[in-house]
């Protein structure tokens, strides 16, 4: 059962990677799926499993430049509410706390 939901999770990361690629757009050079530089954070809890991805990822497309540093999830949170990354990837939603940030500052969250 765990395998099945850290699977959908490894899935669900793979498409924002992709999606976070295409919004991460920069004048200089159009970025594609397969081209540009994103960084992301990635709670310590699943760092090992999503940098494999990420290193399997940036070998398939070598135009694609990825940064996935190891943080605590309330780090990776923190990250996003400050619109330092554009990407993040944990084990947990949100608290109360980051959701009620989250929501004065605009975020869409479902």
């Amino acid at each position: 059962m765990k395998n099945v939901s850290l699977n959908n999770m490894l899935r669900r990361s793979l498409v924002l990677l992709t999606a976070a690629l295409l919004l991460s757009c920069s004048t200089e050079k159009r970025e594609t799926l397969t081209s540009g530089s994103l960084t992301m954070v990635t709670s310590e809890d699943l760092f090992p499993v999503v940098d494999l991805q990420v290193g399997a990822f940036q070998r398939m497309y070598e135009e694609v430049r990825i940064d996935n540093r190891s943080v605590s999830a309330r780090e990776a949170f923190v990250h996003l509410l400050n619109d330092s990354v554009k990407l993040i990837v944990t084990a947990r939603s949100m608290n109360a706390e980051e959701r009620s940030v989250a929501l004065k500052n605009d975020f869409e969250i479902d």
